[in-house]
């Protein structure tokens, strides 16, 4: 019974909500990650690099913090790399996705008419479904 009250709760969530926490959450990943490989996960070596105080950078990183786009950008230049990609009308390009969740690792993509394909990678293959252009996509790994 609780499962189904639990299931249903999410059910009631709107889509926007969802989204929005999800993003956020990929978000944070993706700082952990370029934390990790590009200051050995210190957080005192992003402050500094950025100017910050190391308890923003942890408020930033623990918290709920909702990034502006010049913060997201601010952070970029001090990792070095990009945290966002950026989709776009085009039917055919590639793009790397940055991250999968406890598993991240980076693969180039190549979007064609036909949906995406894996053009390369060292990693599991990640096969993909539904239409990246409509704005929805399902990820499996196979």
């Amino acid at each position: 019974m609780k499962l189904k009250n639990y299931k249903e709760r999410i059910q009631a969530i709107p889509e926007d909500v969802r989204r929005d926490a999800k993003r956020s959450m990929d978000i944070l990943d993706r700082i952990q990650e370029l934390l990790h490989e590009k200051f050995d996960g210190k957080q005192k070596l992003l402050a500094e690099r950025m100017g910050k105080t190391e308890a923003e950078v942890s408020k930033w990183i623990n918290g709920n913090h909702n990034f502006t786009m010049r913060t997201i950008a601010k952070l970029e230049a001090a990792f070095g790399a990009d945290i966002l990609a950026v989709c776009t009308n085009k039917h055919e390009g590639t793009f790397e996705q940055v991250a999968l969740q406890y598993n991240p690792v980076h693969k180039s993509m190549q979007v064609s008419a036909s949906g995406l394909e894996e053009v390369s990678s060292d990693y599991e293959r990640v096969a993909f479904s539904s239409t990246i252009l409509s704005g929805t996509h399902e990820t499996t790994v196979s």
